[in-house]
């Protein structure tokens, strides 16, 4: 008996959980929300004494920043169906002019589908794995929140109906964001 013999078979990889274009628009979205907040939050002003320009500086980056937001937001738009005129509406601005600022981000080359290319498809899973673990750590902020607001709701019984209104509400806000991130993992858990 040779060593070959005794090799066993290398079991298949399993095929790669993919998003469909809408969800991979909408996680982008979520991932360029995120770093935008993150961006705001690193930018709050703490200097007494800045250098000068440096507030314009940085409201002119964040200022960029959110105009990669509405440029997600508008591919996340066109990939869950809305149409031009609808987005020229909700922008202030004609359809057609909403078609010709925004179509290259809708059809650019950032937007195509990533077909077989592993690495392509490891990136994107990537991106859902880091909005993913931001919505499971959303989740447990406000479980904790809600747990506070039971405790308030004894040790304050003049304020019990408000605690347990906000308690419920963290509650929910809990449950809604363990279920996006179930959605991004597939279901699974």
């Amino acid at each position: 008996m040779t060593n070959a013999d005794d090799a066993s078979p290398i079991p298949a990889s399993p095929e790669p959980h993919r998003l469909s274009p809408r969800d991979e628009s909408r996680v982008a979205l979520a991932l360029t929300l995120r770093q935008l907040a993150d961006a705001v939050l690193d930018s709050v002003p703490v200097e007494p004494d800045p250098t000068p320009s440096d507030l314009l500086r940085t409201a002119l980056k964040l200022q960029r920043r959110m105009d990669d937001v509405v440029r997600e937001a508008v591919v996340a738009e066109r990939e869950r169906g809305t149409t031009w005129n609808q987005i020229g509406d909700a922008a202030g601005i004609t359809r057609q002019s909403a078609h010709e600022k925004w179509y290259s981000d809708v059809h650019g080359p950032t937007s195509a589908p990533i077909g077989d290319d592993p690495l392509l498809i490891e990136t994107h899973r990537g991106h859902a794995d880091a909005v993913r673990a931001n919505r499971l750590a959303i989740a447990a902020i406000h479980d904790e929140i809600s747990a506070l607001y039971d405790e308030l709701t004894t040790a304050e019984p003049s304020l019990a109906d408000e605690h347990h209104t906000q308690s419920t509400w963290h509650h929910n806000a809990a449950t809604q964001a363990r279920s996006y991130a179930d959605l991004l993992n597939g279901g699974k858990s």
